[in-house]
């Protein structure tokens, strides 16, 4: 179909064309284009505007100027390539803006503004558009099961958490904290919905935009996205709808705990939602409730007109409650999948008569006939009374109790409870509470069982205070087929909070109200996967373990646990970053200082053949290199093929009094920048090594010669000055999982003080360590590096290409792989060859006999394939 095809296409069909196909119409000046963006987003931009100018004169005019520029903007060769509705609603809110400045009044907003509104096509009443209600129905379907169960049971059937602690198997003080984070949970995920599917380079960003609009995104990370968001015009327009829907959400989801009272007031008949045990509504499904919404609102306008009252006003009194009934019913049917929700024990239905025989079930109808339950309001108004939103919450809640409230299962129906038969909350008869097999309420069960998954620790990397790492986990199946889309909910430590950009696997994860929340699309048949969760740790932090849990579910069904503790120390290594997949590693470097050229014996050092002490930085007078000519210390290293990359880092180490500057960064292309302000800098004496995230730049570079220019390094004898890249990419192919850790924060090796860290290992595998050293000697012998108990060689370099394995005893020789050194005196960036390793661990121990260098960086790829190579 060409692009003047679909802008033609007819009315009817308008929602289905795509806004890249339609921006491509508009584009090309097609009159029928315009038409339909128009048709399609004027209801939508006028309540933009209607929400900031309140003059339906003032915002007819917004939308038209809003319009015009957007037509003018895109027909200009500008404007967006995709998500036209949130560039749109952007530019309206613009406008709205610069008319209030310009001085336009705000007035009431006429009956007849608010009718048409009600009467657009394809709008619900108190909700934008359907696509309202999607976004709705999908914020809830992706909180966790406790979650949904929770709010269920509290804002929907208005128990108070005491009456709602026995059904989820926890304490009224659990179920308080439980409610608060899962009503924080729902607003995020309502925001997270409204977003498109944004850019791959985007998606790191996008994905917290959320938790940036709420309010809830950690200090140091919001600088990250709003940085990306300056430069990147598709998350502006989307950071802008979020703002403008999160700006009236308080009408979409706030009145939830009104949701079981007659919700019409100011005169209005009393209309109310039937209980859906009582199947009235229930059994016509999502459509029927909303026609029933639609006729209540109409008697609403009816009963106003004929006791000449304002429809204004009178809408305004009860749009809120409108508003809760669209959203649980549409939640109740639609969402929960299920046209009966079982009923509580000793709780009546909520059912509330419409005069002349309306939509409800008669007031205090018991689900199974007999009458009026304990706990139904005799008076017949349906349900318990609106109440405070907010609830005093107990401290007394625990890590596992605040994310799940214990278990996963209802309890079974006592007597009296009026209940026909198992109730979905109770498949088989009767999941007592905790048990983790019920599904929640009003949700029907999969259509299959969830595959059963066993989660185990992974042992990255402990935590240290005052620095990233990552707290990770494999999630294996041992069933004969292959998961559906999991979702893991991982409780951590207080002052361990989820963060960005410190792992990457098949596993996306989110900050929701504290916890993080992590999806993967899939678990294969007999496969593990690794769920890594990047975090940060609070300065204040305990020290020693502490408790973190995971839960795994499947289409809402329990599918795995596990409980145990992380390791907290106060100082020492900690992970940098940690990668999952088809990964691979590269660490190349350079020197910035090196011999003099004008010495007879320096030729040799360069080519990698001197010997004896001359082979080493201490007897040499070391001199500034300037490689690339830019009257500074400067140099560079080939970077080998790399594929998608996930993280890049540059660590750079002299001999620097005060504070070193940043160096200037030099791509293949020739392009250059200087490094971000995030430098993480540690020194000893006049000594110093720094690294800084390079990863934009990296990624964007791709493979290539790259340099770095203005490294602090003060020329003298036995000095050394240099740097390194190290890079953690999607290998060439596929050959099975792998981990990759990068591993920083060490300190110096001496003869008496080796160091010695671990990472996770994929067993019966061979893992490759790399390694960031400065000061190391070659020709020094005792150098050595055991990688799980063997002896470990270094790969060498001769300034062109590879040059051979060294000895077991001189791992530190002062090889930067990549550079034009054979013997870099003084700086290693490398790689070892690969060990074969037994377990899920890898011991990394580095030693010297009668040397001493500096660790920066450490560097473990385990699943490789057994064997050298």
């Amino acid at each position: 179909m060409t692009t003047q095809d679909a802008a033609r296409r007819p009315a009817e069909d308008a929602d289905d064309l795509d806004d890249a196909l339609l921006l491509d119409a508009l584009a090309s000046g097609e009159v029928v284009a315009f038409s339909t963006f128009y048709e399609r987003y004027r209801p939508l931009a006028l309540r933009a505007a209607l929400r900031v100018v309140h003059s339906q004169e003032t915002a007819e005019d917004v939308v038209a100027d809003a319009f015009t520029a957007v037509l003018a903007t895109v027909r200009g060769g500008g404007g967006p390539t995709s998500n036209l509705r949130a560039y749109l609603l952007a530019t309206v809110r613009h406008s709205a803006l610069a008319a209030l400045r310009a001085g336009a009044r705000a007035q009431p907003v006429p009956d007849d503004a608010l009718e048409r509104m009600d009467a657009g096509p394809g709008v619900e009443a108190g909700l934008d558009s359907a696509e309202d209600a999607d976004h709705v129905r999908a914020a809830f379907a992706a909180l966790p099961p406790r979650w949904r169960r929770v709010l269920w049971y509290v804002d929907v059937r208005d128990l108070t958490p005491a009456q709602a602690a026995p059904l989820v198997g926890s304490t009224p003080n659990a179920v308080s904290s439980l409610v608060r984070r899962a009503r924080e949970g729902l607003r995020h995920e309502y925001l997270q919905h409204h977003l498109r599917a944004a850019a791959p380079g985007c998606v790191e960003h996008a994905r917290h935009l959320g938790a940036l609009v709420r309010g809830s995104l950690a200090r140091r990370y919001r600088e990250q996205v709003l940085a990306h968001v300056a430069t990147c015009g598709a998350c502006t327009a989307a950071l802008a709808e979020l703002r403008d829907v999160n700006g009236r959400m308080r009408a979409l989801l706030l009145p939830w705990g009104l949701a079981g009272a007659a919700v019409l007031v100011a005169g209005a008949p009393t209309v109310g939602l039937a209980g859906p045990t009582s199947g009235a509504l229930a059994a016509r499904g999502a459509d029927g409730l909303v026609g029933a919404v639609r006729r209540a609102l109409g008697r609403v306008r009816e009963s106003t007109a004929a006791g000449g009252g304002s429809l204004g006003g009178a809408v305004t009194a009860g749009i809120l409650g409108v508003t809760v009934v669209v959203v649980v019913a549409v939640i109740a049917v639609a969402v929960l999948g299920s046209s009966t929700v079982p009923p509580l024990p000793g709780a009546g239905a909520e059912a509330v008569a419409a005069p002349g025989g309306g939509d409800g079930a008669p007031a205090g109808t018991a689900p199974d006939g007999s009458g009026t339950e304990d706990g139904a309001d005799p008076g017949g108004d349906g349900g318990a009374s609106a109440r405070d939103d907010a609830r005093p919450a107990g401290d007394g809640t625990s890590r596992e109790s605040a994310m799940h409230g214990g278990g996963t299962g209802d309890p079974a129906p006592g007597p009296g409870s009026g209940d026909p038969g198992p109730s979905v909350g109770d498949p088989g008869g009767g999941a007592g509470p905790g048990d983790g097999t019920g599904a929640d309420p009003g949700v029907g069960g999969p259509a299959r069982p969830p595959v059963e998954l066993t989660v185990r620790p992974v042992p990255v990397g402990d935590l240290v205070r005052d620095r990233p790492g990552v707290v990770a986990f494999a999630v294996s199946s041992a069933s004969d087929r292959d998961s559906g889309a999991l979702t893991a909910e991982v409780a951590l430590p207080p002052g361990v909070v989820p963060s960005l950009g410190g792992a990457s696997s098949a596993w996306a994860c989110s900050t929701v109200a504290g916890a993080a929340r992590c999806t993967s699309s899939v678990v294969g048949a007999g496969a593990t996967s690794y769920l890594l969760v990047p975090v940060v740790v609070a300065a204040d932090t305990a020290l020693g373990e502490s408790p973190v849990a995971v839960e795994l579910t499947e289409a809402g069904a329990r599918a795995g646990a596990y409980q145990g503790v992380v390791a907290v120390r106060g100082s020492g290594a900690f992970v940098r970053h940690a990668a999952a997949g088809a990964v691979d590693v590269d660490v190349v470097g350079a020197p910035v200082l090196h011999c003099p050229a004008t010495s007879p014996r320096c030729a040799e050092v360069v080519a990698g053949t001197a010997t004896g002490s001359r082979a080493a930085n201490n007897i040499w007078g070391m001199v500034a290199v300037d490689a690339l000519g830019r009257g500074t210390t400067s140099s560079s290293a080939q970077l080998g093929p790399v594929g998608d990359v996930v993280h890049a880092r540059l660590y750079w180490s002299g001999v620097c009094p005060g504070v070193p500057a940043r160096p200037v960064l030099v791509a293949p292309d020739g392009s250059t920048a200087r490094v971000g302000d995030d430098v993480d800098v540690r020194r000893a004496g006049a000594t110093y090594h720094a690294s800084t995230d390079v990863t934009r730049a990296v990624r964007s570079g791709g493979a290539g010669r790259w340099g770095v220019a203005d490294v602090c390094a003060t020329p003298g004898l036995g000095h050394h000055g240099g740097w390194a890249l190290v890079v953690v990419h999607v290998g060439a192919d596929d050959r099975g999982t792998r981990l990759a850790t990068v591993l920083d924060g060490f300190g110096e090796v001496a003869p008496a003080t080796p160091v010695a860290v671990t990472a996770a290992g994929v067993p019966g595998t061979a893992a490759r360590v790399g390694l960031v050293a400065w000061d190391g000697d070659r020709e020094s012998t005792g150098d050595r590096v055991r990688v799980s108990g063997r002896d470990a060689r270094a790969a060498r370099w001769d300034g062109t290409g590879p040059a051979g394995i060294g000895p077991v005893d001189d791992v530190l020789d002062s090889t930067a792989w990549g550079s034009g050194y054979g013997n870099s005196l003084g700086v290693d960036a490398k790689q070892l060859e690969p060990v074969l390793v037994a377990d899920d661990l890898v011991a990394v121990r580095a030693e010297t006999g009668a040397d001493r260098y500096v660790l920066s960086a450490v560097t473990v790829l385990s699943g490789l394939a057994p064997g050298p190579g």
